[in-house]
């Protein structure tokens, strides 16, 4: 991915993660996470990404586990997700990936990234919607699977590609710190922001996606810090 004079780009392990000047502002209202097109769309983003992705497409395979394999969850803190979208919350919730009755699932993240079939053996999703003037919104997914690098860079772009086809970049940073070796992705236009993460650390990928309003960021090093911190 090609480098953005917007942003400053880390490349080295152990070093700090790019820095940014913008930041989330404050705000109300509940604003979906994934910007499509030109519109803010209602509140679970994977799922309307999704559908708009797959539309016309036959379904991918069934959920074949009604939860991780693993017992220990990985979630991001109300706290954290507070602090990333720079506003206290007016919503907040957890769910295991593999939980058919889960909006945001495993299988619907299958229908876009087909690789996930069989390579995914847990996943835990955070969302949070903020109250400041930027109608901030933020999710965070957790993934263990056994080809980590390939299914962040597919999760990831698949995403990012959607979004950027009508949005003008902002900017692409890519580098490793505290053990995840990730992609930072920023798009903008007259209406709105789009912020995502994505990497992979150990047997995990991480993911964080936040969108607001037009002129609003949240800062891009705590974005990087908080998806590394999480993903163990």
């Amino acid at each position: 991915m090609a480098q953005s004079s917007a942003a400053t780009t880390q490349q080295s392990q152990g070093g700090g993660p790019p820095q940014s000047s913008g930041s989330a502002g404050s705000g109300e209202g509940m604003r979906l996470i994934l910007f499509v097109g030109i519109a803010v769309i209602a509140v679970v983003v994977i799922a309307v990404l999704a559908y708009s992705l797959t539309s016309g497409l036959s379904s991918t395979s069934a959920i074949t586990q009604n939860k991780s394999a693993n017992s220990t969850t990985i979630y991001m803190s109300p706290t954290q997700a507070g602090l990333l979208l720079n506003s206290s919350l007016t919503d907040y919730s957890t769910s295991d990936l593999f939980n058919p009755a889960s909006t945001v699932n495993v299988s619907l993240l299958e229908s876009f990234v087909p690789q996930l079939a069989g390579n995914a053996t847990s996943g835990w999703v955070t969302m949070a919607i903020g109250t400041s003037t930027s109608n901030a919104s933020l999710e965070y997914i957790a993934i263990t699977t056994s080809n980590t690098a390939s299914i962040a860079y597919l999760l990831g772009s698949s995403i990012a590609s959607s979004v950027s086809a009508d949005m003008a970049t902002a900017a692409i940073n890519s580098g490793t710190y505290n053990g995840l070796a990730y992609t930072y992705d920023a798009y903008q236009n007259s209406t709105a922001t789009f912020q995502t993460v994505y990497g992979w650390k150990n047997d995990n990928v991480g993911l964080t996606i936040v969108q607001e309003n037009a002129g609003f960021f949240a800062n891009e090093t705590a974005l990087v810090d908080a998806t590394a911190n999480d993903t163990p």
